[in-house]
């Protein structure tokens, strides 16, 4: 049904007087207008609602793309995080790893003492009583030794454990990071 020809008609009947309007039609043409009328109404009606549905389900997909990309900026700020964390701890790794390369020579020193001390053990007094100057030596040497010996161990304990939690963080870390990207790139999807 083409609605120009009944809104021209339509149109032509509102301007035109009443009585004009009632004689030139017959009683069956009016009717048949009215219906028309009523049934562009109705039809005008049905658009209306069609396209109140249809800006409300743009308004709908309008905030849902905001949400989501305000998901995707949120996700982005934690794998930036993230990124930024496991520099960090691969920085405190390479430090601590540094000082220990460094401190490999002393190290090396150090086992080779404590192994001569191993192979080649102070004289006992018991077993040698004219060597009882050598054993008061080496009695003081291993006095004085041992505490540094025990503090350089500690400290090498520790540092290595650092080195240990560090690398587990890392490792974490980057179980976190590879979390978020994933997250990230379904948002995007």
């Amino acid at each position: 049904m083409k609605l120009g020809p009944l809104l021209l008609a339509a149109g032509l009947l509102a301007i035109s007087p009443p009585a004009v309007r009632a004689e030139t039609m017959e009683p069956g043409e009016l009717d048949a207008l009215q219906r028309q009328i009523d049934s562009s109404r109705e039809r005008q009606k049905e658009l209306q609602a069609q396209s109140a549905a249809a800006q409300k389900e743009a308004d709908e997909i309008r905030d849902k793309l905001i949400e989501a990309a305000a998901r995707v900026q949120a996700y982005e700020a934690d794998v930036s995080a993230s990124e930024d964390r496991l520099q960090g701890l691969k920085g405190a790794e390479a430090v601590i790893a540094a000082q220990l390369e460094r401190r490999r020579d002393e190290m090396a020193e150090l086992l080779a003492a404590l192994t001569r001390l191993d192979r080649h053990p102070p004289p006992a007094l018991a077993v040698r009583p004219d060597d009882a100057l050598a054993s008061i030596r080496s009695a003081l040497l291993l006095g004085a030794v041992v505490p540094e010996l025990q503090a350089e161990a500690t400290d090498l304990r520790d540092r290595l454990e650092q080195l240990a939690a560090l690398r587990k963080d890392i490792l974490d870390e980057r179980e976190t990071l590879g979390t978020a990207q994933t997250s990230l790139e379904a948002e995007r999807r």
